[in-house]
């Protein structure tokens, strides 16, 4: 029987792939997942916008910092400091080269003792990571982790699926619920703030949902992805494009705080 070694398996994908297909998905194109990982930035710089909140000259720790995407984004917003943390050295390692100005940390941060970087950072960030985390111990340890090192009135910006009830859809995939979220959170000290939803359907279903439109929408993308449509490069890119243009104008404002899919979690320290 397989079992899941997180390191092993994304040192592996890294080394493989250190591109947004190697932490995106393995079923689409990596032009499809680079017009993905646009619209995720494109949602979080909206969001942050809308808040009001201003990331420049804040202290950013990012966990699961992959091959870099976000350490861009936060480079370009000139933060005062960026420590980033991955279980992978080809990360560490590729990343340390790029941005030598920045920290970067090989480890498990559900693993570490982290009481000398008590209320450190003003911003922790983990975008498509924690459910990754299949480990509910682990899981519960990088959250007690996470807000140990923020600030009071801090922010916590994570990216997860949310679906109705908690659910495993792949050996390496654990969603869990909003209502295990909260109660988390509030165990340590962390309130929700904003749920902002970044996909309903041009990002593939991960789960069926309660409603007849995520299991309709889970269905669709089972079938694009059993005959491989990314081999056929105009389809590949007719198919995001349209998929993209409808979350953007119709299916996120209406129905993405209810559908299983990507969604951005706001939530402050008290």
């Amino acid at each position: 029987m397989k079992t899941y070694k997180p390191g092993e398996y994304w040192e592996q994908r890294l080394s493989q792939d250190f591109d947004l297909s190697g932490v995106g998905h393995k079923g689409l194109s990596l032009d499809y997942n680079i017009q993905l990982y646009n619209r995720r930035l494109e949602v979080l710089k909206s969001r942050l916008s809308q808040a009001k909140i201003d990331i420049s000259q804040s202290r950013v720790l990012e966990i699961g910092c992959g091959n870099g995407f976000y350490t861009q984004f936060f480079t370009q917003h000139q933060v005062r400091e960026y420590v980033g943390i991955d279980i992978t050295s080809v990360s560490i390692d590729n990343l340390q080269q790029q941005f030598p100005d920045h920290r970067f940390v090989c480890a498990d941060i559900s693993e570490l003792d982290v009481s000398h970087l008590e209320g450190k950072f003003d911003i922790v960030f983990a975008a498509d990571v924690m459910f990754h985390i299949v480990d509910d111990e682990k899981f519960k340890a990088v959250i007690r982790n996470v807000a140990c090192v923020l600030r009071s009135g801090g922010l916590l910006i994570i990216s997860d699926i949310l679906p109705q009830e908690t659910t495993q859809t792949a050996l390496h995939v654990r969603l869990r619920s909003k209502s295990e979220y909260s109660r988390l959170f509030q165990e340590n000290g962390l309130t929700i703030r904003y749920i902002e939803p970044i996909f309903v359907i041009a990002h593939p279903s991960p789960t069926y949902g309660h409603h007849l439109l995520w299991n309709v929408i889970t269905i669709f993308w089972k079938s694009l992805l059993r005959v491989k449509f990314k081999r056929w490069l105009i389809v590949d890119s007719m198919i995001c494009r349209l998929l993209l243009w409808l979350d953007r104008k119709f299916l996120c404002p209406k129905y993405g705080q209810k559908t299983p899919n990507s969604k951005y979690i706001f939530a402050y320290k008290q």
